[in-house]
C-alpha cells in the first residue's frame, strides 16, 4: 500500500476562512476545504498556475465569494506551496 500524506491549516483569504485539509495520494496532489463542501484534485505542489485553476474551478458557483473567486484561489495555491505537501 502507497503512503498518502496530508496536513491540515486554517488558511484566511478574501475575508473568508478555509480549513484545508491537503496532501498527496496515490495519484497527485488533492485539497478538501470541508467547510465550504470543496475537493480538488491538485498537480505538483509547486504547479502554482496549474493548482489555482484547479482551485478556482472548483470554488467559482461559491456565490458567497462575489467575485473574489481568482484571488481566493491563488492565495490557497500560495499557502499551499509555501507549506508543501
Amino acid at each position: 500500500m502507497d503512503k498518502v500524506t496530508a496536513k491540515e491549516m486554517n488558511i484566511n483569504a478574501g475575508g473568508y476562512s478555509f480549513l484545508c485539509i491537503f496532501g498527496e495520494h496515490i495519484n497527485g496532489g488533492f485539497l478538501a476545504i470541508p467547510n465550504w463542501n470543496v475537493c480538488v484534485e491538485l498537480g505538483n505542489k509547486n504547479d502554482m498556475a496549474y493548482n489555482s485553476d484547479k482551485i478556482y474551478k472548483a470554488i467559482q458557483d461559491i456565490k458567497e465569494f462575489n467575485g473574489y473567486y481568482e484571488k481566493i484561489a491563488d492565495i490557497l495555491a500560495n499557502e499551499i506551496k509555501k507549506e508543501g505537501y
